[in-house]
């Protein structure tokens, strides 16, 4: 029965299809990395060479096959570390840079490099995230900063996005803050900022009033029945995927009923790498929320780099 045997081919190609997807994003790459990963797929591969063989020859061709398998597997190379660290911007990257750090997690990977002046960077999913730029440092601690300025007693912090960890560390050396959250999707996140960025976040990760929380923000935020005084919401810019849902009215609403009275939400505003369009957008969004909403500006010799919008829960303007 050829129908039969079809269906059966088709089940089995997509019940391999599910299982591999689960197994390798889940469990494979975060335990092993990408390049052991491969590994296995040219064993695999291997394998089913062999299953498929016929059998009066299976013996001299899957030899045959084990061999060039082995030999795959000895010369592949590994993943270049700019590429984590990069992405689409591997070729024109930093080229005195040097790999710190590099992890693969379910959810991102991770890297840490240093150049030759010292300059430590942060990137998640190709992309650089942070630094200790002086101009990223600026808005890194402006996020904290300012929020708590625009608070009268700021007790409790949400911080979305862990990054470096520098702008919660701003809210380490605050006496009046009494309990810092921080919503991380990806575990590999604070275990690097707590080893390369310790002494510029103030070592936040281990500071008794963090709480981390692993999980996606909007989910959080949604479910949880905490509010607080100060939201800082810093994710990956709007246009790497998965992040626009952070940038959107519902999230702003949703943050805005989780503030305490009289507090305050800031949210990160990438001006590189968009268009003023986009820009604008993400900012009347935020000002539909938030009316009575600031901007406030970090630019580059006078020049826009980026910003962050600040919303007071209460109609008065601060």
């Amino acid at each position: 029965d050829t129908g039969k045997l079809s269906s059966n081919i088709y089940a089995a190609n997509t019940f391999g299809a599910i299982i591999g997807a689960l197994a390798f994003s889940l469990m494979l790459i975060p335990g092993v990395g990408t390049h052991q990963s491969e590994h296995v797929l040219i064993a695999l591969a291997a394998a089913a060479a062999i299953c498929a063989l016929p059998s009066g020859g299976r013996l001299k061709w899957g030899i045959a096959t084990v061999v060039v398998a082995v030999f795959g597997i000895a010369v592949y190379p590994e993943v270049p570390w700019q590429v984590f660290a990069y992405g689409r911007e591997t070729t024109i990257a930093v080229k005195d840079g040097r790999l710190l750090y590099n992890g693969e997690g379910r959810d991102a990977s991770i890297a840490v490099s240093e150049t030759s002046d010292g300059v430590r960077f942060y990137h998640i999913s190709g992309k650089t995230e942070a630094s200790t730029e002086p101009y990223d440092m600026r808005v890194e601690r402006m996020l904290g900063t300012l929020p708590a300025l625009l608070v009268k007693v700021p007790r409790t912090v949400l911080l979305v996005g862990c990054g470096a960890g520098i702008t919660g560390g701003t809210f380490v050396v605050q006496p009046e803050i009494e309990k810092i959250r921080i919503c991380e999707i990806e575990r590999l996140v604070p275990k690097a900022n707590s080893i390369y960025f310790a002494r510029e976040n103030h070592d936040v990760v281990k500071d008794p009033r963090t709480e981390i929380v692993f999980d996606d923000a909007r989910h959080h935020v949604q479910t949880t029945d905490d509010k607080w005084d100060i939201i800082t919401s810093d994710p990956i810019a709007p246009w790497v995927r998965g992040s626009a849902t952070l940038y959107t009215k519902e999230y702003y609403e949703t943050c805005k009923r989780h503030l305490n009275p009289g507090g305050v939400m800031a949210q990160w505003v990438p001006f590189y790498e968009t268009d003023p369009d986009s820009v604008k957008s993400g900012l009347a969004t935020f000002f539909e929320v938030f009316p009575n909403a600031t901007v406030w500006s970090n630019d580059i010799d006078g020049e826009g780099y980026d910003s962050l919008a600040i919303g007071v829960d209460r109609k008065s303007v601060v």
